[in-house]
């Protein structure tokens, strides 16, 4: 995805917080939660730069935004 975004271009990824409730229903073998802090690496990783973390309410679950810019 970095290679095709133009300069200065951002990517925005939404997951889920891991919870019981969200665990239950999204079962280990097909969905995996990762902490906000495996999110940011992830996002470094592949060669963003992160510029903003939120959370917000997405229903009954909480939802990390990561974006990250190229």
């Amino acid at each position: 995805i970095r290679r095709v975004l133009r300069s200065q271009g951002r990517l925005v990824l939404g997951f889920r917080v891991p919870s019981d409730a969200a665990m239950a229903r999204f079962p280990s073998p097909i969905y995996r939660f990762h902490t906000i802090d495996e999110l940011t690496a992830l996002v470094e990783q592949a060669g963003f730069q992160p510029i903003d973390v939120d959370q917000a309410a997405a229903g009954a679950d909480l939802t990390i935004m990561v974006a990250g810019a190229r």
